[in-house]
This record gives structure tokens, C-alpha cells and sequence, in this order.
């Protein structure tokens, strides 16, 4: 966990200082920490799955858990930000959509895509 967490604090970094450098260092610095924010739980959270992989059962089962966390936590990060930011609520409905139907385009089963 140690270095996903390293990893992330330099994502942050580095995206607070572009967004700095394209709006202001105080605009960065939230930025920056808008990343931490999201980042932190989904990290804590799939370390906690992996720690406990053997109760999910089958690596199926195993990977529907994870995507289903990742989209969870990320979608709820992104209304957490969506409030902050003061931007509509169809606005953050709208992201959240699109975000859900990524994840669910992710996650669909390999047969599923299967030209024959």
C-alpha cells in the first residue's frame, strides 16, 4: 500500500501543479487535493479486497467486487467534488452516467464482445 499511496501523492502533485500553472496556485493546490481525496478510499478499499480475495470465491466473483468498489467510491467522489465545485446537478448526474457506463463497458463479460 505504501507505494500505491506514494504513487498517487505524485499524481496529485503533478496534476495540482499543471492545474496551477494553467489557472492559479491556489486553484492547483485544490486540485491536488480533490485527487488525494478521491484516491485515498479507493486505495484503502481494494487493498482491504485483496487482503480478504478468498472469502469472494471464484475470480469472477472476485473482479465484479472490484469493479463494482471502484465505481462505487469513484462515482461517489464525484458528486463529493460536484458539491463542491458548485456545479448543477444535472452537470454531476450527467458525469456519474458516463462514468457508470464506462465502467459497465469495462466490465462486461468477454463473451459478451464476441464477433463471429
Amino acid at each position: 500500500m505504501p507505494w500505491a499511496l506514494s504513487a498517487l501523492a505524485l499524481a496529485a502533485a503533478l496534476g495540482g501543479l499543471a492545474f496551477g500553472i494553467v489557472y492559479s496556485p491556489h486553484d492547483g493546490l485544490l486540485m491536488g487535493v480533490f485527487m488525494l481525496a478521491c484516491g485515498v478510499p479507493v486505495i484503502i478499499a481494494a487493498h482491504l479486497l485483496v487482503a480478504r480475495r478468498q472469502a469472494n470465491g471464484t475470480l469472477g466473483r472476485q473482479f465484479a467486487s472490484v469493479v463494482a468498489l471502484t465505481i462505487g467510491l469513484i462515482t461517489a467522489g464525484v458528486f463529493a467534488i460536484a458539491l463542491l465545485m458548485f456545479i448543477s446537478g444535472h452537470d454531476a448526474v450527467v458525469m456519474a452516467m458516463l462514468l457508470l457506463l464506462a465502467g459497465g463497458l469495462t466490465a462486461s463479460p468477454p463473451g459478451c464482445s464476441r464477433v463471429t
